[in-house]
């Protein structure tokens, strides 16, 4: 198989409390957008891993993985800010890859880039993220 998903299940922290109108929420294996996924759930309640800020969570990734070439993550953001109104470029997260001859990259997650809130209105979607759902009308 080309793509291979990590399961974070072992590592979920929280309840995806976050009510969204229209956002599907997507449960144990998916494909989206051709790409496979695993959505945590436990009790069958979707559970997310909430990283607190300041914090980190250390996710190894299995070496029979074979060579890594791309990293693609279905995440989210939450904000006490109105969606319309989040800084755009504040940096939310960051990823920090450690590889095995000890070199590491570090990945900034910023708003309005890799993500945003949930769900964008027309014209707010981050411009280096795809979404997980094709454009359609309202029913």
């Amino acid at each position: 198989m080309d793509y291979e998903a990590v399961d974070l299940t072992p590592f979920v922290n929280a309840d995806d409390d976050i009510e969204a109108p229209g956002v599907e929420v997507w449960r144990g294996k998916s494909v989206l957008r051709g790409l496979p996924f695993v959505f945590a759930e436990r009790d069958g309640e979707t559970r997310l891993l909430r990283v607190e800020p300041g914090a980190s969570v250390k996710v190894p990734v299995e070496p029979q993985a074979a060579r890594v070439r791309t990293v693609t993550f279905a995440h989210r953001t939450r904000d006490s800010v109105a969606a319309s109104f989040a800084p755009v470029g504040r940096e939310n997260a960051v990823y920090t890859f450690v590889f095995s001859d000890g070199a590491t990259v570090r990945v900034p997650v910023r708003e309005g880039f890799e993500v945003a809130v949930c769900p964008a209105e027309w014209g707010h979607r981050p411009s280096l993220a795809v979404p997980d759902q094709s454009d359609s009308l309202p029913d």
